[in-house]
């Protein structure tokens, strides 16, 4: 996948094929260390004379989503512990999630920049590898047949556990404690059963 996004799969072709699925609101965006989403960030160049006055918030959402991007790019999303990014680009805010300490260079971001970009720093109980695996063990054990085929899986918001998610037609049948419970002992990992997002089962 190589991206800090809400990380979601779907089952394709009696696989589960790994998807990025946008969470939070819409001024709240998880983005990739290193591969930033045409739709939350500016792919220009960093200008050449960049205020370090902070900027009325949300007064330019083209320089702000730069100044964010020049943060996110120096972010190693390999690094052990590593969860989420999330960009709120009218806040000019960066929200950085990770598990255990992270390192002195991530940890030297917490607090504002120089050019205004404020750095929150968030303890998430899961990294991005955590979810990773959790997801591939729950693809292996559908293949199996162990557990019920799910229509999406995605890390929850704030990387607490991850959520099974299906269309309506099964939601019903498979949001109880005993199905749960079988998802909970194959992904090891804390999980929540929700009905699907639309995107997620077209």
């Amino acid at each position: 996948m190589g991206s800090g996004t809400r990380i979601a799969a779907l089952m394709l072709g009696g696989g589960l094929a790994l998807t990025a699925c946008g969470g939070g609101s819409d001024n709240e965006v998880p983005v990739a260390a290193s591969t930033p989403t045409a739709g939350t960030t500016a792919s220009a160049e960093p200008s050449g004379t960049v205020s370090s006055e902070p900027a009325d918030v949300g007064a330019d959402l083209e320089l702000n989503a730069r100044l964010l991007n020049e943060i996110v790019e120096g972010i190693d999303e390999t690094a052990k512990g590593y969860a989420q990014v999330v960009q709120n680009i009218p806040k000019r805010k960066l929200t950085i999630y990770w598990k255990g300490t992270p390192p002195r260079s991530v940890a030297a971001l917490k607090g504002t920049s120089g050019t205004g970009v404020e750095v929150v720093l968030v303890q998430a109980k899961l990294s991005k590898a955590d979810v990773d695996a959790a997801i591939s063990r729950i693809s292996q054990a559908a293949q199996a047949g162990r557990v019920p085929a799910p229509d999406s899986i995605s890390a929850n918001k704030d990387f607490s556990g991850i959520v099974i998610g299906f269309v309506e037609s099964r939601y019903g049948a498979n949001n109880n404690a005993a199905v749960r419970a079988k998802y909970e002992d194959v992904a090891k990992v804390p999980v929540t059963i929700a009905q699907a997002a639309s995107h997620a089962s077209d």
